[in-house]
């Protein structure tokens, strides 16, 4: 499959911003999901955003639902490494992390320029941290029953005191 799961083609048609889904599949699949969480991802538009060392294109994406807000993902390019860059917008929530970023603008052949936009969600990430608090209580639980099992009984006589001499 060309892309990857989360592939999307944005065009803008007269001033709206259109997903154009690479197949019926993947596109079912984000409106499932995205719809089940309440999240609708909105391209408002593309801009120049250059830094010190770097050309950026920054989209403006606005997240209604659930985690309303803006997220602004950048395509970095330095020209003195001659490498791009993707940087993700993160937005994070108690169901999970959203993930937004933008690839490279290409011209259609009507003459639209279409933007890559990918966007995943991660969900519970934050509970990998409680993953090491599991191991060490569970390595704590089981250091302490060792030691227990070593340790000697109170009252109990060493088994040398208790022997009787032979008759």
């Amino acid at each position: 499959v060309k892309g990857g799961f989360w592939r999307q083609n944005w065009t803008n048609k007269g001033g709206r911003w259109v997903s154009q889904a690479e197949g019926p599949v993947f596109y079912v699949l984000m409106v499932l999901l995205f719809g089940a969480l309440g999240v609708v991802l909105t391209l408002e538009g593309v801009s120049r955003a250059d830094g010190p060392n770097y050309v950026a294109d920054r989209a403006q994406i606005t997240v209604s639902g659930a985690s309303s807000g803006v997220m602004e993902p950048e395509r970095r390019f330095y020209p003195a490494a001659d490498q791009t860059t993707r940087e993700t917008a993160l937005k994070g929530r108690p169901s999970g992390d959203l993930y937004v970023s933008i690839g490279e603008a290409r011209q259609r052949e009507d003459g639209t320029t279409a933007f890559e936009i990918r966007a995943q969600f991660h969900p519970l990430i934050w509970a990998l941290g409680w993953g090491a608090v599991f191991i060490v209580a569970g390595g704590a639980l089981a250091l302490a029953g060792r030691l227990r099992a070593q340790a000697p009984v109170r009252g109990a006589t060493p088994a040398a005191a208790r022997l009787e001499p032979a008759e």
